[in-house]
C-alpha cells in the first residue's frame, strides 16, 4: 500500500465513508470531482485504472484512460460490456472481488517491465479504436455488403 497513491474520482453517495475507510486504513487516497482537463492530467501521471462499473455500456472512460497509457484493471460484469477490453487475464478480474483485484494490482505493481510494455500495447490498442479507423471499418462493411447484394 505504501506504493500506492489512490486517487478515486468522482462524489457518489459512499464519498464520507471511503475518506473514512482510506484514514482507518492510512491510504494515501484522494477524492474529488475532477472535470475533464483535471482527469486527463491525472491519467497521464497514472500507471494503473481500476475499471470497477457493475454497469456499463460503452466503456469510453476505460478507454480514454489507456489510451493514455493506463493499464487498465477491468471488473468482468454480465451488465458490462467494458472487460472486453482486457488484453491479458492480469487486466480483468470478476465485479466485487476485492482479493483478485489486489492481485491484479500487486502483480503490475512488482512486474514493472511487465506494465511498461503492456501501457505500450494499450496505447497502441487504442489508436486502433479511433473513430478513423472505425469510420473505415464500417466503410469498408458496406462495400462488402454491397457487393454480395449486387451479386446476388
Amino acid at each position: 500500500k505504501d506504493k500506492i497513491h489512490l486517487i478515486l474520482a468522482g462524489k457518489g453517495p459512499l464519498k464520507s465513508e471511503y475518506i473514512d475507510l482510506c484514514h482507518k486504513l492510512n491510504v494515501n487516497a484522494h477524492l474529488a470531482f475532477y472535470n475533464r482537463d483535471e482527469l486527463k492530467h491525472i491519467m497521464n501521471q497514472s500507471s494503473i485504472v481500476v475499471h470497477c462499473a457493475n454497469v456499463e455500456v460503452e466503456g469510453m472512460a476505460c478507454m480514454e484512460a489507456f489510451a493514455t497509457g493506463c493499464v487498465p484493471v477491468i471488473a468482468e460484469s454480465p451488465l458490462s460490456s467494458t472487460s472486453a477490453y482486457a488484453l491479458s487475464p492480469q487486466n480483468r478480474f470478476p465485479a466485487g472481488s476485492k482479493q483478485i483485484l489486489a492481485k491484479r494490482i500487486d502483480y503490475w505493481i512488482t512486474h514493472p517491465q511487465d506494465l511498461k510494455t503492456m501501457s505500450a500495447n494499450y496505447q497502441n490498442y487504442a489508436k486502433s479504436l479511433s473513430i478513423e479507423n472505425s469510420a473505415r471499418k464500417v466503410l469498408t462493411m458496406f462495400e462488402k455488403a454491397q457487393k454480395n447484394y449486387v451479386s446476388n
